[in-house]
């Protein structure tokens, strides 16, 4: 390596411009990994370009190219300290804070005592990138008498370092204004239930930053323990009015951490001023359903408002307050204004408010509410209609005779029709049959798949003879569909449905194949089996799968040179079928597969070869299994390898 190429690099790496510096970058990592002396040839000039402070674009290169070079890097810097002028040693600590070296930390505690401000504060930021018990312990120490902005600083350091301190290191701080803000977060991880009250208080603060930090800090503390979380329910449900104001204004904030934790805590604070927020927020994802219960403790006030809200807000928004009213009305005085506002929103031009009222009349529709969620189904919007199909059929549940009265006469056609084919499933099975067969012969293959479903699910009297012709669809979803419905059948099929299925195993797409293998499967039929041989090497997995599992099911005799063959495949899917349905057959040499297949790289085939080890028992499956356990890497494989161990080891001394 020529020097003349090392000043290149050097130039470039102070260039004005940063995709030059960081091609510089790429370059001097290139050279360092290159070299077999540490950071020789570029050491020199990367750590001159750390303690000079004219150019801070040269200086920023250097640190990331020491910082990504690691351990190489920390004895030239720790020795460079005591030898650079005091004024560049906060460059030294900088960049031996990009390394995160614990091996810095000598160097970097002693630099806390320097005279100069500079390289004090440089080393507890450097310290806050390091972390680990001693740094921590360190920056704790700087809370205790110091320069305030020093204690500033190691509070952000803390925080970075997501350190937990003891309440009583904490509220001493509280005091200062200067620190408070950097004392909050850190009494959310406190644990410790006295740190509910000042975390309150300070909700109420003129500065948002200090009271988001504390509604932050708030939410992290109702989660660390039992305790905690009972204090920070007593101090929510006592705020005063300050505390409550500060708190709404924090459900506008621009933060949505802020945002979310202040709904949670107006939850429980029973803010009903804060519904219309926490409404919204449920409509965009930030609160879920654990965030809501405590909305359950509120009762009638909190369903009122809900309801009111609910024709106030728009959209999604409207729609989870009226679904949250629906769920918790549990008072009767409170049934006459909720049906009431459920049947004026299932009318509403705004079709998400319409949808929550079709879902939150399930539980309280009366016989007369049958008619309107027809209608409101027949509006053409596919989510609302699958909402009323979906009350409808809880409606049926209790009064069938309504739902087939509000049916009568009906065509099931568009997305009225694929969501009504599975209400019509629950009815009556000769009201059943006459609609369904209006959609079997819908223009809208929707409507058509659902009808072939929902015949398939019927337990007796099924038109086999137009789940068979559905097979000759034009719509491959259709197509997939009659197949489904022939293997739900099973023995109540016909020795033609039998035959148009074994044909569906030639289908040109992918899922009838899969479908009609599945079906033929669920069947029991055996006439296929040499069918079905063929598609276990199928190119595309889901089929293979499919046919593998019917060999199994079906025991059938070329099911070995199959299942072998799929043993070996690159796909992980083939591997796991192809060992399943050996252990169908129950093969001689089914434990020894098995315990090879304790080793495959894929966790889910590891996973299927020791519940199978579990299921043949034994003293081999036992130490198998144990052994296992030991070198296991993936978490789920490894608890259900310590559940099979601990079950095989209380049932008894395994057995050869």
């Amino acid at each position: 390596m020529t020097g003349r190429l090392v000043e290149d690099v050097a130039a470039d790496l102070a260039d004005p411009s940063w995709r030059i510096r960081k091609q510089a970058c790429a370059a001097a990592l290139e050279m360092i990994e290159a070299g077999d002396a540490g950071l020789a040839p570029l050491g020199v000039v990367l750590l001159r370009a750390v303690v000079q402070g004219e150019n801070v674009g040269l200086r920023n290169a250097a640190l990331e190219v020491l910082g990504r070079v690691g351990e190489r890097a920390l004895e030239p810097l720790v020795s460079a300290y005591d030898e650079v002028v005091p004024s560049a040693r906060k460059f030294i600590l900088d960049a031996l804070g990009e390394g995160g070296d614990a091996r810095a930390l000598p160097t970097l505690l002693r630099a806390l005592d320097s005279e100069d401000p500079n390289t004090r504060a440089a080393s507890i930021e450097a310290l806050s990138r390091v972390g680990g018990p001693e740094a921590e312990r360190a920056l704790a120490e700087r809370l205790r008498g110091h320069d305030p902005f020093e204690a500033m600083a190691a509070l952000d350091g803390l925080e970075r370092l997501r350190a937990r301190l003891p309440y009583n290191t904490l509220a001493p701080l509280l005091a200062d204004r200067l620190l408070r803000r950097g004392a909050l977060p850190l009494l959310g991880r406190c644990g410790d239930p006295r740190a509910a009250e000042a975390l309150g208080a300070a909700l109420g603060d003129a500065s948002s930053h200090l009271a988001g930090a504390s509604v932050c800090a708030l939410w992290n503390l109702l989660g660390a323990n039992v305790d905690s979380e009972m204090a920070v329910i007593q101090v929510a449900a006592e705020l005063g009015a300050p505390e409550r104001e500060g708190l709404l204004h924090l459900l506008a904030s621009d933060e949505e951490a802020v945002r979310a934790a202040a709904a949670r805590i107006a939850i429980w604070a029973r803010e009903a001023e804060a519904l219309g927020a926490v409404s919204q927020m449920a409509a965009d994802g930030l609160l879920d359903a654990e965030a809501l219960a405590p909305l359950r403790d509120w009762g009638s006030p909190c369903v009122r408002r809900l309801l009111v809200l609910s024709e106030q807000e728009f959209g999604r928004s409207a729609g989870i307050a009226l679904e949250l009213a629906a769920e918790l009305a549990e008072e009767p005085a409170l049934l006459p204004d909720l049906r009431a506002t459920l049947r004026r929103a299932l009318e509403s031009e705004d079709l998400r408010r319409a949808e929550a009222a079709a879902r939150g009349l399930g539980v309280w529709a009366q016989d007369e509410d049958a008619a309107r969620l027809v209608q409101a189904a027949r509006r053409g919007d596919e989510l609302l209609a699958r909402a009323c199909a979906v009350s409808l059929a809880h409606l049926g549940e209790r009064s069938p005779a309504t739902v087939v009265q509000a049916l009568e006469g009906a065509t099931l056609e568009g997305s009225f029709g694929a969501a009504m084919a599975r209400v019509a499933a629950t009815l009556p099975v000769e009201r059943a049959q006459a609609l369904l067969a209006t959609g079997v012969t819908a223009t809208d293959p929707r409507a058509r798949r659902a009808a072939i479903e929902a015949l398939g699910a019927l337990d007796h009297g099924t038109r086999s003879l137009d789940v068979r012709l559905a097979l000759m669809d034009v719509d491959r979803g259709v197509q997939t569909a009659a197949a489904r419905s022939m293997g739900a059948q099973s023995t109540r099929g016909s020795a033609d449905d039998a035959a148009e299925l074994a044909a569906a195993l030639a289908s040109p797409d992918a899922s009838v194949r899969a479908a009609a293998a599945a079906g033929i499967r669920d069947r029991a039929d055996r006439t296929s089996i040499a069918l079905l041989g063929s598609l276990a090497e199928d190119e595309n997995v889901s089929v293979a799968v499919e046919a593998l599992l019917a060999l199994g099911r079906l025991k059938a005799p070329e099911l070995g040179r199959r299942a072998r063959a799929g043993l070996g495949h690159a796909q992980a899917e083939r591997r796991k079928a192809a060992l399943r349905a050996l252990a169908m057959v129950g093969t001689p040499d089914l434990g020894e597969l098995a315990q090879d297949a304790l080793a495959d790289e894929a966790w889910d085939v590891r996973l299927a070869a020791a519940q199978i080890l579990a299921g043949l028992g034994g003293t081999a499956a036992h130490e198998a299994l144990s052994n296992r356990l030991e070198h296991e890497p993936d978490e789920t494989v490894k608890a259900a390898l310590d559940g099979l161990v601990r079950a095989g080891q209380e049932g008894g001394s395994p057995t050869g």
